[in-house]
């Protein structure tokens, strides 16, 4: 029987070689004058697997040696493998992963003055409307690390190192500071200028002159907006010769093809490359193809480009040093993005556009578009992941994936059948803001984002004008966008929203937990526009949103904020606003702002009186705190962005969550959730109180089990039936008791409440429209 297996085994592995070969390819130990079907016999550069593309067929595999450095390019052209035979372009050996770099290595530096040295580089082109256009290499490696361009202000981490617009002439080519520059007369004259011209949009263009307090400027863009300078917002000079001040820094001057560098030790001694090949790789017009275990360096362009593919599967890469994009496709059907690495990208990590089928899952994008002036003009630019449906076919999946330090939105998605979950992102929005972690945009196709996490955005005030309301949004559903469903998502610590309708109606938030959001929890917001149809008016009107935890962590954040400042009398349209949890834990904190012919801050009980069909149901705090006393001895928030539960210990405290359930010892969270919880031992009450907290005593504490007979010693206003109840940790009820009591200073001795083990417990009962909750120890 084994030997049958065996020489089946050899049948099937023959039969399967018939048909399908191994390539290899070792810059170290191979030869283009090579067969390349051995290990013995590989082929050496990239240029020779470019001009074997048409021989691949159905099962090959191209593989490149690990542990080596392939310079060039590759074009995957026209080539089909199948589902079971797809074309595999992998690695062999052993080391690590073989990187293919379309850059060149630039030498012959002569040192010119002050650390200051310069070489020849020719620029790059390429063709614009059949136009040869010229522009300047978009990066420079050392050590194969991207070097910061020639600016001037410095980067500083406390202005970011912007000049401030202080006025602009109408046709946006005048720029006047409020005092005079503090450089010679055209120092910087030819310079490109990178104009900070709103929250959301950064322009690039060339410095005509300067004299004075005045910087004339071209004004080049086709849109309008795009050109359109404001006050108070910042600039810097950069890609220019009196830039260079720092180690690294470099600028190129493609009128008279030279690069220029500062160094400090004679960069003849360093690695020193810049992109030479618009893309490393490119795939055109094939199917069931494999990419696998390859790092892919240092293009000009696109690091990763295709159009017209389907099933194409790139696994376990690693994209870094990209210029304009990570990875940027069109029309790519059912394809994969799984467990990558985009890294260091001028502009946008990935862009893929105009197919659908799509899975990206456990990939993560880190430092994408971070250097200002450095990203893509519009509102594109500078985003971490862009997705794009057409709307055909299967779902388009985007779950599991890192998104960290993205310099505006950090995903970006658009059409229909898609599903965003499971997505850990943090640090986006810090070039430009007025986006969002999560981002769509005039996407009137049913969608679903859920269990999510998303925090740790502050917002990009580093050229912004000083003390500007920064917009730094969560889950950012945009300009009348419809039926995109938000669920069971967590967002924390970001510097505004955590999630916004903005002109956005028919939408469904439910369930998601908003802490720490420095504007507000949740907002429905309404102004004048023209984003509707046919140039209407577009609102966030019939939205739903149940069941949502808003919890403020300081009095000033607001748990929702509802706004139509376009229409007031439509705000009693906003849609089923019902069972959300209006936790602000301050007596004296924001809980609801209502934005309409004035703006006006209610409470949750005055926001029910005064919009009756709305929130019926909601719950305040459980808990009240004083104004000044510090949230961090009080609040605790513990995300899980994880498949597995993850256990915290809470010790003896006694916690409350936003729903009042209590909390104490190890605590077990689930998956993809999280918990916002307040310390429960102290008074609480939904108004103030007419009895002060010292005339309540519970004695004896600690108690002895089946002995002991619990007492309360209060005052009360008026009579009234009291029930008081005993839970232990777990939320469970152990015995209760209820008394009728008159007015007045009242002893009330609880014999029928049983405690028999020992353990800790909660007395709760409400009283005068007060909840109060004590701790009570019992021992043996």
């Amino acid at each position: 029987m084994k030997k049958y297996f065996f020489t089946l085994a050899i049948l099937l592995l023959f039969n399967r070689a018939a048909s399908a070969t191994n390539y290899f390819v070792s810059t170290s130990e191979g030869n283009d004058a090579n067969p390349g079907t051995s290990v013995n016999q590989a082929w050496k550069t990239l240029k020779k697997v470019d001009s074997m593309n048409n021989s691949f067929v159905a099962g090959d595999s191209i593989l490149f040696k690990k542990g080596d450095i392939f310079y060039g390019s590759i074009t995957i052209n026209g080539r089909k493998g199948t589902s079971k035979d797809p074309v595999v372009y992998s690695a062999y050996g052993v080391g690590p992963m073989p990187v293919l770099r379309a850059s060149q290595k630039v030498g012959n530096w002569q040192k010119i003055s002050n650390n200051v040295w310069v070489t020849a580089l020719e620029p790059l082109s390429r063709l614009n409307s059949n136009t040869l256009v010229y522009y300047r290499t978009p990066s420079l490696f050392i050590n194969n690390v991207a070097q910061q361009i020639g600016r001037e202000p410095d980067f500083n981490p406390n202005d970011g190192g912007f000049r401030t617009i202080s006025s602009h002439t109408a046709n946006n080519q005048f720029i006047t500071e409020a005092a005079t520059l503090p450089y010679p007369e055209n120092h910087f004259k030819g310079a490109e200028i990178a104009i900070r011209t709103n929250r959301d949009l950064f322009n690039n263009e060339t410095v005509v002159s300067h004299t004075g307090n005045t910087v004339v400027v071209t004004a080049t863009s086709a849109d309008a907006s795009l050109n359109t300078i404001r006050d108070r917002f910042g600039y810097i000079f950069q890609n220019h010769l009196n830039t260079l001040n720092r180690e690294g820094e470099w600028c190129h001057d493609i009128s008279n093809r030279t690069l220029y560098i500062y160094s400090t030790t004679d960069p003849n001694t360093l690695d020193i490359e810049v992109p030479q090949f618009p893309s490393v790789l490119t795939i055109n017009n094939a199917s069931f193809v494999k990419i696998q275990g390859l790092g892919l360096e240092n293009a000009s362009n696109n690091i990763l480009a295709g159009q017209i593919d389907d099933n194409i599967t790139i696994e376990n890469c690693q994209l870094n040093n990209g210029a304009d994009y990570g990875s940027s496709t069109w029309r790519f059907t059912n394809s994969v993005f799984r467990n990558n690495t985009i890294t260091n990208v001028n502009d946008v990590g990935f862009r893929w556009e105009g197919g659908n089928g799509i899975l990206i899952s456990g990939n993560s994008f880190r430092n994408i578009a971070t250097r200002a002036g450095m990203g893509g003009e519009g509102f594109i630019g500078y985003t971490g992941v862009r997705l794009v449906s057409n709307g055909e076919g299967d779902p388009s999946i985007i779950e599991n994936n890192t998104v960290d330090s993205i310099g505006y939105h950090a995903v970006n998605y658009l059409g229909k059948n898609f599903v965003v979950r499971h997505n850990d992102i943090q640090r986006f929005c810090i070039i430009k803001d007025d986006g969002g972690g999560i981002y769509t945009v005039g996407n009137k196709n049913p969608n679903k984002v859920y269990e999510n996490f998303v925090h740790h955005a502050p917002g990009a005030r580093l050229g912004a004008p000083a003390g500007e309301q920064v917009k730094t949004i969560g889950i950012y559903i945009d300009n009348d966008s419809r039926a995109q469903e938000v669920f069971n998502n967590t967002v924390y610590n970001l510097g505004n929203w955590g999630i916004l309708a903005n002109l956005s109606g028919n939408n469904y938030f439910y369930d998601n937990t908003l802490y720490n959001c420095n504007g507000t929890g949740i907002a429905l917001n309404t102004y004048k526009n023209t984003f509707g149809e046919n140039g209407s008016t577009a609102s966030a009107l019939n939205n739903t949103m149940t069941r949502n935890i808003l919890f403020p962590r300081l009095p000033g954040q607001n748990c929702a904020d509802f706004n139509n400042s376009f229409n007031p009398s439509d705000l009693d349209k906003l849609g089923t606003l019902d069972s959300n949890y209006y936790c602000q834990p301050f007596k004296t904190g924001n809980v609801i702002k209502v934005q309409g012919a004035s703006t006006i801050q209610y409470t949750l009980d005055e926001f029910r009186k005064q919009y009756p069909s709305y929130e019926p149901n909601g719950k305040p705090a459980p808990v009240t705190l004083e104004a000044g006393d510090d949230p961090a001895a009080f609040i605790r928030f513990e995300p899980n962005p994880t498949a597995q539960a993850r256990i915290i210990d809470l010790g003896g405290e006694i916690y409350l969550d936003a729903q009042g359930k209590i909390y104490s010892g190890k605590v077990s969270i689930g998956p993809y959730a999280s918990l916002a919880l307040i310390k429960g031992e102290i008074v609480t009450g939904v108004e103030e109180a007419a009895m002060p907290l010292e005339v309540l005593t519970v004695y004896p504490n600690p108690m002895v089990a089946d002995n002991d007979t619990l007492t309360l010693r209060l005052t009360i206003a008026r009579k009234q039936k009291i029930v008081v109840r005993i839970y232990d940790l777990s939320g469970q009820l152990v015995s209760q008791q209820a008394k009728a009591v008159e007015p007045g200073e009242k002893e009330i001795m609880l014999n029928d409440l049983k405690l028999s083990s020992a353990g800790t417990y909660l007395l709760k009962f409400n009283c005068d429209g007060r909840t109060f909750t004590k701790r009570i120890l019992v021992t043996k």
